[in-house]
């Protein structure tokens, strides 16, 4: 069952569509093309553009195969001026280039004029070559309404649509976030007055805890609120207490997409949002979340502590509502009786007890089994106990599922496929299954606990489970939507690694576990010899190898150089990496392997022959790549590392450069991470055709920024870093656009030193051109430079500029002073120089702006080093008037 969209949040995508529509301006065509095929559904003839993007003369934009539909599009800002001459010409055109059309569509990235479009309508419907035909007219507006309306949960036309139009990749995600909150069940017990209760309780705080015992009925109320507010909050999103350790971790929770992180904390503050965090831990701080919340924003939080809102325990009304309900006959009174004696009114108890009736038990069972549990203390539990016993022989495949599996929650998908759908609807209409995202199939807490008391009493299919999980991810390893891959593997990590320690190093576990874990959570016994796995996978039979196994070896390789170098240091890393290169040959050499795995190997051996400081051999691995059957764009985008410093690969480095671009976004082309290094890599040089390329995609890379960094993506800081200090000495205005919208971070909040060093850098900027918040900027710019867990000669420098600004002199001398190399450093040298200036110390000042403009390397630079070299000139002719 889906959840609608409601009115405020479509009319809110609509409108950012809208904004984005009008400037994707000359590539409203291309845009164009694709959105109306992915509308359609249909294969359809684009005859605009020629192979090199521009616009081919006599061709109407779009038809269908048969003819009888055409589309033009238009880019033109006066599209709906009187008479609306440009779409008269463009239908002009499509009836004398397709004499046959019955349907023309004219797209306008342009908002409507209706007296306009009336006239215009009015004209053409009096034509008699309009006759048997029709005509309509999509502008901005009903472009945007049919992508929320039609398109917006296809990942296929999210990605194909997004390079021209990249607000709608954020508005997917966030919309399939708010589809993260789970409906209330089907048979839920509707309970108006605690959500008339947790209403009152928003009103006073933004945030209410949610209080109650396993089995309260706690998540059931949360969701229930939420299904029952669609049209009062923007998102609606829920997030397992799991996800949320700490107040940091809301600026970045995997949330929504494989790999992805949500900036959960940007959105409370940004629009209207419902957050419901299930089941906390200890160590999250409630008392901080409030804060967190900007208007009509709030959050409800279910908790086993004792503050908050205690959820009430059933009346004897609503427990026998419960009891009772789809049963053949009602609990009779004496029974009811006794059974609320022993159990009170704990809602999970009696949402297991109808599941039992409904399976068959009788309520004279229930009685026996409440007398027997007597005066034991938690009596609620011990009666589970029985009821689960009952449950065995109707349930007995599906218990055991959740037993091997280890945890109460598993992704839905897997366990759909093992249990079947039938599998699934008998835990739910047994009351053993709790609300959670859709996503995921839960037990309750209490039935998992008493599960572990009856493993003995279920059957043993865990080889078959097993069986099944490594057929199942073999599938989703290797199609093209990784989602499912990741959330299994994730679901199941605990099962993957205990199979692993157990002795099944099959591939599909071994490539999910290293390709979905963090690095910390690696540990050597994951990693077998790559070269023993390589023998097994040629040596076993078949006209192919699967592209699992290959897979399994490369990340085996890939993960355990980056895992040995950080515990054991580069050089043992290289070491271990020097003795697995063979792995690579041994592959390649086998003709059974496919056109991309075969790439996928020399990639991958280009990278290890690179980190072994062989560039030679490396380079050649790469322009094998490009040459082959299967190029890779991670490999164009090595070759432009490469050739970056030498001149006489310039030409290469621009056509790779162009070619990476270009390609974001399309069937293929290159991915948020691929386009986002190529993007850094830009200001690197002092090319012409980098500036031009930086001017032609820059409304793209400023949506793809804050888009990226809006959601957490770490990479889109460290980009942000190297081309915001382009912006800024270009005086260019995007830099604050997109500083503007970037949401903060803390120190503690990146995991690296680069990402840190970036978010640092822009702070830094950023102070240079918002004088009424310099000061502030400034503090919060040295803070995370000295967050740094080692510094280099960069980012000492650029620490020590940061202090000159603050006019702390001396502090930048100091760290200037001791750098290695300082005397051959323009900008080293530069720097030294200021320092010294603001000490007063004029002679040094001066022989180290006289060195600086001798070694600058930049001519761009030239009238910065100058002008600071007047500055010192004039103050030694001053003090020697003196």
């Amino acid at each position: 069952m889906s959840q609608p969209i409601n009115d405020k949040l479509r009319t809110s995508h609509v409108l950012r569509l809208i904004e984005g529509i009008h400037v994707i301006g000359p590539d409203f065509e291309r845009f164009g093309e694709i959105f109306v095929e992915q509308l359609l559904g249909i294969p359809l003839t684009n005859r605009g553009l020629n192979v090199l993007g521009f616009p081919v003369g006599g061709s109407v934009d779009t038809f269908s195969p048969d003819g009888s539909l055409v589309v033009e599009y238009s880019a033109e800002k006066d599209y709906f001026s009187a008479a609306m001459p440009k779409a008269l010409k463009d239908l002009n055109h499509a009836l004398a280039k397709n004499p046959g059309v019955k349907k023309i569509v004219l797209l306008s990235a342009q908002k409507r004029v209706r007296a306009a479009e009336r006239d215009f309508m009015a004209q053409i419907d009096a034509r008699d070559d309009m006759k048997g035909r029709t005509v309509e007219v999509w502008s901005a507006e009903d472009i945007a309404e049919k992508i929320v309306d039609h398109l917006l949960t296809s990942d296929r036309a999210v990605s194909l649509l997004s390079p021209y139009l990249p607000v709608l990749a954020q508005l997917r995600d966030e919309q399939a976030a708010t589809l993260q909150v789970p409906l209330p069940d089907d048979g839920a017990l509707h309970r108006p007055t605690i959500e008339a209760a947790i209403e009152a309780e928003l009103r006073k705080t933004p945030c209410l805890v949610i209080s109650g015992h396993g089995g309260a009925g706690k998540s059931q109320a949360a969701a229930a609120f939420a299904g029952s507010r669609i049209d009062e909050y923007h998102n609606r999103l829920w997030l397992k207490g799991d996800d949320v350790p700490t107040i940091e971790s809301l600026s970045a929770v995997a949330m929504v997409r494989a790999g992805d992180s949500r900036n959960v904390a940007y959105l409370l503050k940004s629009r209207p949002t419902l957050l419901i965090i299930d089941d906390v831990g200890p160590e999250l701080k409630l008392d901080q979340l409030a804060p967190l919340c900007g208007p009509g924003s709030h959050i409800i939080v279910t908790s086993r502590r004792n503050d908050g809102y205690l959820l009430p325990a059933f009346d004897e009304n609503e427990a026998r509502q419960v009891a009772n309900r789809e049963t053949a006959e009602p609990c009779p009174d004496e029974i009811f009786r006794q059974i609320w004696d022993a159990v009170g009114g704990h809602p999970l108890t009696w949402g297991l007890i109808n599941g039992a009736i409904r399976n068959g038990a009788t309520w004279g069972d229930i009685r026996e089994d409440c007398q027997a549990i007597g005066d034991l203390p938690d009596k609620s539990n011990r009666l589970a106990d029985r009821l689960l016993a009952r449950a065995l022989h109707t349930m007995g495949r599906e218990l055991a599922f959740f037993h091997w599996v280890g945890k109460p929650d598993c992704d839905r998908d897997f366990a759909a496929r093992v249990l079947l759908p039938l599998g699934l609807r008998k835990l739910r209409d047994s009351c053993l299954t709790t609300q959670d995202r859709p996503g995921v199939v839960r037990l309750h807490d209490v039935v998992f606990t008493s599960l572990r008391t009856l493993a003995g009493q279920l059957p043993d299919l865990s080889r078959e489970f097993t069986e099944q999980l490594a057929t199942y991810i073999d599938e989703v390893a290797t199609a093209e939507d990784s989602l499912p891959f990741w959330t299994v593997s994730r679901s199941l990590a605990l099962r993957l690694r205990e199979a692993i320690a157990g002795g099944d190093r099959r591939s599909q576990f071994v490539y999910a576990v290293l390709e979905t874990s963090p690095m910390p959570a690696l540990d050597l016994s994951l990693f077998e010899d790559p070269l023993v796995m390589t023998e097994r996978v040629l040596g076993a039979a078949g006209k192919d190898v699967p592209p699992i196994q290959t897979m399994a070896v490369i990340e085996t390789i890939e993960a355990g150089y980056l895992y040995r170098k950080a515990r054991d240091g580069k050089e043992k890393a290289k070491e271990v990496l020097a003795s697995q290169v063979g792995v690579f040959d041994r592959l390649r050499a086998d003709d059974r392997l496919s056109d991309r795995q075969r790439a996928e190997v020399e990639h991958h051996r280009g990278k290890a022959l690179l980190r072994l400081g062989d560039k030679a051999a490396a380079i050649a691995c790469f322009e094998s790549v490009l040459g082959g059957p299967h190029p890779l764009n991670e490999s164009r985008l090595q070759l432009v590392k490469l050739f970056s410093k030498d001149a006489s690969k310039s030409a290469d480095v621009e056509a790779l450069t162009r070619a990476l671009l270009e390609g974001f976004g399309t069937t293929g082309g290159s991915t948020n991470s691929v386009f986002m290094a190529t993007v850094e890599m830009l200001p690197w040089r002092d090319d012409d055709w980098r500036h031009k390329l930086i001017a032609a995609h820059g409304p793209v890379i400023e949506s793809t920024l804050v888009r990226l960094t809006q959601i957490g993506v770490s990479q889109a800081y460290r980009t942000l870093a190297s081309i915001g200090r382009y912006w800024v000495r270009r005086g260019d205005p995007a830099f604050l656009r997109v500083f503007d919208v970037v949401p903060p971070r803390e120190p503690d909040d990146a995991d690296e030193d680069d990402d840190l060093f970036a978010y640092g850098e822009l702070l830094h900027e950023a102070s240079r051109l918002k004088a009424e918040h310099r000061t502030e900027l400034h503090l919060r710019a040295l803070a995370s430079y000295k967050a740094l867990k080692a510094r280099g000669d960069y980012q000492t420098q650029r620490l020590a500029e940061l202090l000159i600004e603050m006019d702390r002199h001396q502090e930048a001398l100091e760290l200037l002073e001791t750098l290695p190399g300082i005397e051959r450093s323009d900008f080293g040298q530069y720097r030294l120089s200021r320092a010294y200036l603001g000490l007063g110390r004029l002679p040094e000042a001066k022989a180290a702006i006289d060195s600086a403009l001798r070694l600058l390397m930049k001519e761009f630079f030239r009238p910065l080093f100058e002008a600071h070299a007047a500055q010192v000139d004039a103050s030694l002719a001053a003090r020697e008037v003196q």
